[in-house]
């Protein structure tokens, strides 16, 4: 991603097509998390009300910050999606969790160098879409 700062320069094709692909994963996540945590607060669950908004924010961040890395920001939204990530296992909620993890694993492949880290990359975007995209989002709609 270093190379899409430089002036001049371009990311192969490939990678950028991934970026464009992760990016959009990155603000769906953030739109379901955000939709997640209202059920969960109007059923009386705050924290994970609160989780769920964190990791909306994160998410909506992962997909600016693909675009501008630092290594600083990174560290710290890496931190953060771990952390959510494991207060979501805590509360019950693998799913998020396990969304929270493929988006990590996404933002670090993607600022490596090598073929098998974007098709690696690549798949994670995929399994990312399917814990999001499952019924009832995260799981934290009550049954209708």
């Amino acid at each position: 991603m270093q190379a899409a700062i430089r002036k001049g320069e371009f990311l192969p094709i490939y990678k950028y097509l991934l970026s464009i692909l992760t990016t959009i994963s990155a603000l769906a996540g953030a739109f379901l998390a955000a939709s997640s945590g209202l059920p969960a607060y109007l059923a009386g669950q705050p924290l994970k009300a609160g989780i769920f908004a964190v990791l909306c924010l994160l998410e909506g961040l992962s997909a600016y910050l693909l675009w501008r890395p630092g290594k600083r920001a990174l560290a710290v939204l890496n931190g953060g999606l771990l952390a959510a990530a494991l207060l979501l296992f805590w509360q019950g909620e693998g799913l998020a969790a396990g969304s929270a993890l493929a988006l990590l694993a996404i933002n670090y492949l993607l600022k490596r160098e090598e073929t098998w880290a974007w098709t690696l990359a690549l798949v994670l975007n995929l399994v990312f879409a399917a814990l999001t995209m499952l019924p009832h989002q995260f799981m934290s709609f009550p049954a209708a």
